[in-house]
């Protein structure tokens, strides 16, 4: 039979005292949002400053290259920020903001292409009358009124010669009048071609 092995003894532990030590805490900051008393605003990236904060993510980048107070690595100090936008309101451009996304793209896109329809829609309705109707229907009036202040030119001094300012009011307020009529008329008359 074979012999038994023997088992080894392990070494007495020494006793070591123990010394107090501080109680552990996390690394993690915490923010303490708006309106918390005595809080300050710490974020632990510009992501996260940028999502609680509303801001765009390229004005902080913006913040950070300018050399605003208050950028430790990582770690973003909000009220040491603020401070320095305060002291330096001209510094950084909060209206520039980043590239827009794929996303906001194709919502630009698909907004303008609403709006196109939109006046396609009131084109075939007829509550938009193209430009070149309008110019057409200018140059009509324009034609007519140019022809009835021409004929009062020529009649109206020998049938004024020796009337008085009221009777000379009284025929103005007919060429007056005889002019809207032909206006009316053209309008009237008139349709968009298209």
């Amino acid at each position: 039979m074979p012999a038994k092995k023997q088992a080894k003894k392990k070494p007495a532990k020494k006793s070591v005292p123990k010394v107090a030590t501080k109680p552990k805490t996390s690394r993690r900051k915490v923010h303490a949002g708006p309106g918390v008393e005595g809080g300050t605003k710490v974020f632990n990236s510009m992501r996260q400053a940028s999502a609680r904060l509303g801001l765009p993510f390229s004005y902080l980048q913006q913040l950070k290259a300018k050399g605003a107070d208050g950028f430790r690595s990582n770690t973003i100090y909000w009220d040491e920020v603020e401070d320095w936008i305060a002291a330096n309101p001209t510094a950084v451009d909060p209206a520039q903001d980043e590239p827009e996304s794929l996303d906001g793209l194709k919502l630009r896109k698909l907004i303008l292409e609403c709006e196109k329809l939109a006046l396609q829609n009131a084109a075939m309705r007829g509550s938009l009358v193209p430009k070149k109707d309008v110019e057409a229907l200018t140059t009509t009036l324009a034609v007519g009124c140019k022809g009835v202040l021409l004929a009062f030119v020529r009649e109206y001094p020998a049938i004024l010669q020796g009337l008085d300012a009221a009777q000379i009011r009284v025929h103005f307020n007919r060429m007056v009048d005889s002019a809207c009529e032909g206006m009316a008329a053209t309008i009237d008359g008139w349709s968009p071609t298209s």
